[in-house]
């Protein structure tokens, strides 16, 4: 008989956690003083994201720009008020009212870097189902 070992097929992440993995590995980095594009790709690596390493690094970058101020992460507790306005502007959504700071809707860069981050999380997660099929965790 022919044994043959089968490796597990890794679930496609939820779009809505590799934001908060990503925000939070970036923010980990720079609290850290540590290389922030190989500190975020060996975050996204075992989600088969790691090539999103740069887009989210510029997208990042930008954000705390628009906010003026370093971000806040939550924590397993939930999250906090910057990681909602992350998820809502890749949501295509306004942030949420009580979080939007005054300056965020008129920042041309950070919309250009949300557009970016959306092609490229939209290929990268699709070919994620083309290689894997569908999973449970396809898709928050």
């Amino acid at each position: 008989m022919l044994h043959m070992s089968i490796h597990p097929v890794p679930a496609v992440p939820a779009r809505t956690e590799l934001l908060i993995v990503a925000l939070r590995s970036w923010h980990d980095a720079r609290r850290l003083a540590l290389p922030v594009q190989q500190h975020l790709y060996r975050a996204l690596d075992p989600l088969e994201c790691g090539m999103l390493a740069p887009v989210f690094a510029s997208l990042m970058r930008f954000l705390e720009n628009a906010i003026r101020r370093p971000v806040h992460i939550g924590s397993s507790a939930g999250l906090s008020a910057d990681e909602e306005v992350l998820i809502a502007l890749m949501d295509d959504d306004e942030p949420p009212a009580h979080s939007r700071p005054a300056h965020l809707p008129s920042c041309p860069s950070l919309k250009w870097a949300v557009w970016s981050t959306r092609i490229m999380l939209r290929k990268v997660l699709t070919d994620a189902v083309r290689i894997h099929g569908p999973h449970p965790r396809a898709y928050a």
